[in-house]
């Protein structure tokens, strides 16, 4: 049973999930000291907590930025037991009014490139608590074969680059940049030289989430080849399959993940890691009511289908033709409408938005998340050839703007 915690704070709709032992946190920025105070009185100390922002890189990069530093600050606090990971899954608005721009492919590439790279921080402390996983799975192993032994070196290489002093020193200078950034005071030109210098660093980090992901992929091809004698190895496997799907991703340089894909094989990393997630964005509605249904989706569906069943569906290559596909959309409208919705109807007095207008096209991310119809009436249109979503019908409308500020 799920059960739905809400909490009158200044860190604006601001909720609890609990399924079993899972934590999901949802709510509106977190970009003061006193919201993030906020946001980890709702939780229980010591904790690894993941926080994805699904906001624009063109249209919100200030406050991403500025809930970056304010994240960076508390992080730095030596005496802190907890581990905060920022994560920046962009996703632009769920309606425009306006026409699609035509950019360079210059320009793509950058917007592309800049929230994965400022993510490298998120992912080096990801790879540090897999590799945790990996030395409890190998505490007591029996290397008795020439596959084990390979294994054995490309876990000792893995440690290796998790504690490796030149990331230790890297992460000093980028802690360090950050917080002179983050400075009121500073002037225009320090600014300039810092942000180049940030820039740097983290192109070395990225460089190093290589180097850990180039290890991770002889683990996940060997482990196969002893897991049958060795069991106690399976859950190493699973989760750096997992966390090699989205680096496969977040290093490449196109996008090949659809959103709400990331954002489901996420939730199960995060699970399979005892790490916590939040995921928020400008308003705390709109964009976070779908990353929120779609992570509590991915959960439920445990209740019917195995856990290799879920991870096959999530890692799946043709996301858009899995056969899970529309249990998973239905468990993400059903949340929409009994979690979702409540806490939107709260926030009625700043709504604007009234009605669909003509002008107005929906964000093709959004319609993955939805499934094709809901109490006999259609929601989507699909292609006919290949069955993929490709607008809203009238009534998908109507219900969409249900859960929109």
């Amino acid at each position: 049973m799920d059960i739905i915690e809400t909490f009158s704070f200044d860190l604006i709709n601001c909720q609890v999930a609990t399924i079993e032992s899972s934590k999901i946190i949802r709510s509106g920025p977190i970009d003061s000291q006193k919201r993030v105070q906020e946001l980890f009185s709702t939780v229980e100390e010591p904790f690894y907590l993941s926080i994805t922002q699904v906001n624009s890189i063109e249209d919100e990069w200030e406050l991403i930025n500025k809930q970056h530093l304010t994240l960076e600050t508390c992080q730095q606090k030596k005496d802190s037991p907890n581990q905060i990971m920022h994560l920046i899954f962009p996703l632009e608005s769920i309606y425009t009014t306006k026409p699609r721009k035509i950019r360079l492919k210059k320009e793509e590439d950058y917007l592309l490139q800049l929230p994965r790279l400022n993510n490298m921080e998120a992912w080096i402390s990801i790879c540090y608590r897999y590799n945790e996983l990996l030395e409890k799975a190998f505490a007591n192993f029996a290397y008795d074969a020439l596959d084990q032994y390979t294994l054995e070196k490309f876990i000792k290489d893995f440690r290796h680059e998790v504690y490796s002093d030149f990331l230790k020193r890297t992460l000093k200078k980028l802690n360090s940049l950050q917080e002179k950034i983050s400075d009121l005071n500073i002037n225009y030109r320090d600014l300039i030289s810092f942000e180049k210098e940030l820039i740097n660093c983290r192109g070395d980090l990225k460089r190093m989430v290589q180097a850990h992901y180039n290890i991770l992929v002889e683990i996940v091809r060997v482990i196969p080849i002893v897991e049958k004698a060795h069991p106690e190895l399976i859950k190493a496997k699973e989760t750096g399959l997992l966390l090699k799907k989205l680096l496969d991703d977040e290093l490449g340089d196109v996008a090949d993940l659809k959103w709400v894909q990331k954002e489901i094989i996420l939730q199960l990393l995060n699970d399979e890691l005892d790490i916590i997630s939040a995921v928020n964005c400008n308003t705390g509605i709109d964009r976070t009511n779908f990353a929120f249904s779609a992570r509590l989706a991915i959960l439920q569906m445990k209740d019917k289908f195995t856990k290799q069943e879920i991870f096959d569906f999530a890692l799946g290559e043709n996301f858009v033709e899995a056969t899970l596909l529309i249990d998973f959309q239905q468990r993400v409208l059903d949340n929409l409408i009994k979690y979702s919705l409540p806490l939107t109807n709260q926030n009625r007095a700043s709504r604007s938005l009234k009605k669909w207008e003509e002008d107005m096209s929906i964000n093709s991310e959004i319609l993955l998340c939805l499934p094709p119809e809901h109490q006999g009436k259609q929601i989507v249109d699909l292609d006919p050839e290949t069955k993929s979503p490709i607008d809203l019908t009238e009534f998908g409308r109507e219900l969409v703007l249900s859960f929109l500020l």
